[in-house]
Order: C-alpha cells, then structure tokens, then sequence
C-alpha cells in the first residue's frame, strides 16, 4: 500500500481489536502469524499486503477503510456553508447522557469533503481529547453541510445495528459553538435515545454556562409539553 501511513493503521487495529477483546494470541491464530508479527503491524513496524489488511478487517468485522489512515490537511479547507464553521478537519462534541451531569466528549474527524458531503468518523464517550481513539464508541459515517444545518448520519463499526443521528444548527459566527441533538437506538437498552449537544472547533472550558446548555431544562420541558417534541433552540 504506496504512501500508507503504518503507525495510524496499526494503531486503529490495535484500537478495534482491544474493543472487540480480541488478544493478540487469538488474532495470531486466525491470521496464521505470530505474535511478534502482529504486534510489528500494530505498532507500524512491518509492511502489511493488501490482503493481510482485508484479512484484519475481516477478523474484526468491519470496513477496510475503517482502518486506512487518510492524510489530515494540516490547514481548514472550504466547505460551501453559509458561515464556514465546519471548515475544520476536527470537531468536538459535549453530551450530558445519564443522570450524574457528567459531561461526556466526542471527537468529530471530518475527511476532505466531496461538494457538500464528506465522510467522517465519530469516536464517542473519549478518555480524554488529547487520546481520544480510546472511547467506548466508533462510528463512521456521511456528513451533510447546509446552508443553516449539518446532519451527520453514521453506524457503529462493532455492531451496525447501533446508528447514531447528529443534526445542528449552522452559527453564522464561526467562533461561536453550533448547538444541535444526537439522536440513537441503543441496542443494550433497546430504546431510541436523543441528548442536547454542542460541537465545537476548538476545545471548550466546561463551565456552567455549558453544562446548562446541555442540560433538559423547565424551557425545553415546556417545548416538549406545547409541541410534543425536543427543539434545540438557538439565541442568535
């Protein structure tokens, strides 16, 4: 594979398999390799064929492209958007999902964009923004950009029964955050789930003002009661 990157691939196997709790004894086996091998792929020290990579993803049950490692532009590429605010390579995500207010992140990784579509990938409940390929959660995905909304439709790459639905309001200040709901189908929980959100371009001081962004609140409680429906407002 000219010009792969063979640290980010093997690192999105070592990722995959650590959340599918497949040890490296296990993969050896099925790939007919040691685990030296293995653990030379993983850490990019070996050049893998086309094939080996297939077997992989086959073994970890999801796309090869899952774990092809396409170049990041180090600068923000234009995305015809009426304010340009999705014109990042990255975007963070904050969601409140249980009842202890504790926020959770998510980290939004946008490929360059074909017109106004992209493909993009959402790891979701990250460690930390700085590891955040360590998360509960991988999904990958369309991302819409429009005039006023972005919608980002995608599956979960471990079990794609488990879709996840982001739609926000596009600011027109782009150093303003974008303000929208996650909307998913659980299977653990076997409900359809939805949270208020707020996606970023840059990482966020998590005060109170974001907190009670992302709490439901006697406002949205009203909403729900006159409309029979959760609307994220927006103030400007």
């Amino acid at each position: 594979m000219s010009g792969a990157n063979y640290q980010e691939i093997g690192a999105r196997i070592r990722m995959y398999r650590k959340l599918q709790g497949i040890t490296l004894e296990n993969m050896a086996r099925q790939l007919h390799k040691s685990k030296a091998t293995i653990s030379k792929y993983e850490n990019g020290h070996l050049v893998m064929t086309i094939d080996i990579l297939l077997d992989i993803a086959a073994i970890l049950k999801i796309s090869p492209e899952h774990l092809i490692a396409l170049p990041q532009k180090p600068t923000m590429f234009s995305i015809p958007t009426a304010s340009g605010f999705f014109d990042c390579s990255r975007a963070y995500v904050y969601f409140i999902s249980d009842c202890s207010d504790r926020i959770f992140h998510g980290v939004l990784d946008i490929q360059t964009p074909n017109g106004n579509c992209s493909t993009a990938t959402y790891y979701s409940a990250v460690e930390s923004f700085e590891n955040y390929t360590n998360c509960q959660h991988i999904l990958h995905g369309q991302i819409e950009f429009h005039h006023d909304f972005t919608y980002y439709i995608a599956d979960n790459c471990i079990n794609p029964l488990e879709k996840l639905f982001l739609a926000v309001t596009t600011p027109y200040d782009t150093k303003a955050y974008a303000r929208g709901l996650i909307c998913a189908h659980s299977i653990p929980f076997r409900v359809p789930m939805a949270f208020k959100c707020i996606v970023s371009q840059k990482i966020l001081e998590e005060n109170d003002k974001i907190r009670e962004e992302l709490l439901i609140n006697k406002e949205d409680i009203q909403v729900i009661r006159k409309y029979n429906a959760l609307i994220r407002k927006d103030p400007w």
